[in-house]
């Protein structure tokens, strides 16, 4: 594994920009697109965030992506397309199970949050009028206990699946051809988890895929892209990329 450090994010300016302008803020991008007849035609993608119902078809990829090809060098037998298979659907299975899972989180942290903070500021609140009827007051502080776990919404929150879909010639949406995860990571920890370290948290790109007819189009240019931006908006520095 190689972690491939992008610090200002300038690089990754500079790669999207070749491969292509998004369009506004929905970034839409275009793409040739091999037909397998020797002709070309234009394929349009977007980028958006993956949703609680695109599990499956977040997972379906990840099977057909990092499910194939893994015996490079052995005979293409009926014995290696079974293993192969089940690897394949034993991705599925898994990848779906923790994507909902950590959307799932997402949601629930951003609602903690959320009623944290108005909880919090209710008490402000009355302590302050309180205060204005010459009355005892009482106001919340923010301990180390709070504090953690302020700090554990916020991973969960900073949690992001980004999906390339083609959008059909009538405009509507059509498979997925890509993905990448963007997450808060001790990647440049000594030991992974669940070893204790006090490497700080950054972005970290993972789960990079495209399908194979739609490769070199510039669908993985436009996901790193669009990870670099939202760790920008996160107020982030840099933000690191998982290569095999």
């Amino acid at each position: 594994m190689l972690l491939r450090r992008y610090r200002g994010l300038s690089q990754l300016q500079s790669s999207s920009q070749q491969a292509g302008r998004c369009r506004a803020r929905r970034m839409h991008c275009r793409s040739s697109i091999g037909n397998g007849k020797g002709t070309q035609k234009l394929a349009v993608f977007k980028i958006r965030q993956a949703k609680f119902g695109d599990s499956e078809a977040v997972a379906n990829l990840y099977a057909q992506v990092f499910g194939a090809n893994n015996f490079p060098g052995y005979e293409d037998n009926e014995f290696i397309q079974q293993v192969e298979a089940d690897y394949a659907a034993a991705i599925g299975r898994d990848s779906a199970k923790k994507l909902a899972e950590a959307l799932t989180n997402k949601a629930q942290a951003a609602m903690s949050c959320r009623t944290y903070r108005v909880t919090r500021e209710a008490a402000m609140l009355k302590g302050q009028l309180l205060m204005a009827q010459g009355l005892p007051a009482r106001f919340p502080t923010e301990g180390p206990s709070e504090l953690r776990q302020l700090a554990k919404w916020k991973r969960a929150r900073r949690f992001v699946c980004l999906v390339a879909e083609e959008l059909q010639a009538d405009g509507q949406p059509g498979e997925l051809l890509g993905t990448a995860t963007l997450s808060m990571m001790q990647a440049e920890a000594a030991l992974p988890p669940p070893f204790p370290s006090n490497a700080p948290l950054k972005p970290y790109i993972s789960n990079m895929a495209v399908l194979p007819g739609y490769r070199r189009q510039g669908l993985a240019t436009a996901l790193v892209g669009a990870c670099g931006r939202i760790a920008r908006a996160w107020g982030e520095p840099c933000v690191l990329l998982h290569v095999n």
